[in-house]
């Protein structure tokens, strides 16, 4: 069996993943094949953590030189991350990024971290008591944002919580309260996907860098309102919370009304992820200077 194809046993295999038995794994290889397996893992894993720590798309030629591997070898390393569904490729660009089973386990690492949910939860909680409306928290992951917390609605009608799904930057106003602080270049690569949409997602941009909110009617769902206010921590742009509801009650001027209670609460939960309260300060001003039920 060559390394590469046992690497994609392994990968295959959920049993294998958990737990390899030392018993198992010497009589399945010889001293030779192990190390030879042992190699082509950790190759693996070098190309994986370096398509997911780039912060834009690469490509094989730039994998490769940067590792140091041959490019068959990069090549070939690559299509198997990408045949499993932790990078997927762009047939336009040509170029590399995380995959859908990468995001699903860092969504799962983001739902499971004790510390965030001790923070989360109550918030949320809170946020939901406040408005009676469905409230979520989305992490941004590579290109994508991932819903980990949320707390429904008590009403009867209301928005379902995706908790685990992935969607793109420029879809509801979660995408874009993070879209508009990422890095420029990747914001860029968004608004290209976006096509047609992308000078209208533009202007939720500007609106959520000079007020810190986005809000919208029908923009993910057509049934659903939102308002999204994006969260910091030490290194930039974290995530978003989200309170959403049913598009004939959670109204506009309902929403500019909490606008401030949802920045407050973005707030409190950036600084316990260790960033600076200035930014909110300021757009808590600007929202002050617009009138009630204005569009900011």
């Amino acid at each position: 069996m060559s390394p590469q194809a046992a690497i994609g046993s392994l990968l295959r295999s959920r049993q294998h993943r958990l737990n390899v038995p030392l018993l198992i794994w010497q009589n399945l290889f010889s001293p030779h094949e192990r190390a030879a397996v042992s190699q082509a893992a950790e190759k693996a894993l070098m190309v994986l953590e370096h398509v997911t720590s780039a912060r834009e798309p690469v490509s094989a030629m730039a994998v490769a030189g940067e590792l140091g591997l041959d490019k068959s070898t990069g090549s070939r390393l690559l299509a198997m991350l990408t045949e499993r569904g932790w990078l997927v490729r762009d047939d336009r660009t040509r170029l590399y990024s995380v995959g859908p089973t990468m995001v699903r386990l860092g969504a799962s690492a983001a739902a499971a971290s004790t510390s965030l949910r001790v923070i989360l939860l109550p918030l949320l909680t809170r946020l939901r008591d406040h408005t009676e409306e469905t409230v979520s928290f989305h992490r941004l992951i590579g290109d994508r944002r991932v819903c980990v917390a949320g707390v429904e609605s008590e009403r009867v009608i209301r928005r379902a919580l995706p908790i685990g799904e992935a969607f793109a930057l420029h879809i509801g106003p979660t995408g874009k309260a993070i879209l508009a602080f990422v890095d420029p270049a990747q914001r860029e690569q968004v608004l290209q996907a976006a096509g047609t949409e992308a000078d209208q997602v533009r202007a939720y941009l500007d609106a959520a860098v000079r007020t810190g909110v986005v809000s919208t009617d029908g923009d993910h769902a057509p049934e659903v309102a939102g308002l999204s206010v994006p969260v910091f921590d030490q290194t930039g742009v974290f995530g978003a919370l989200t309170v959403a509801g049913p598009v004939h009650r959670w109204v506009p001027a309902l929403r500019a009304q909490a606008a401030p209670v949802v920045l407050a609460a973005a707030r409190s939960l950036s600084e316990s992820l260790g960033a600076s309260s200035g930014r909110y300060l300021g757009w808590e001003k600007t929202l002050q200077a617009v009138p009630q039920g204005a569009p900011a």
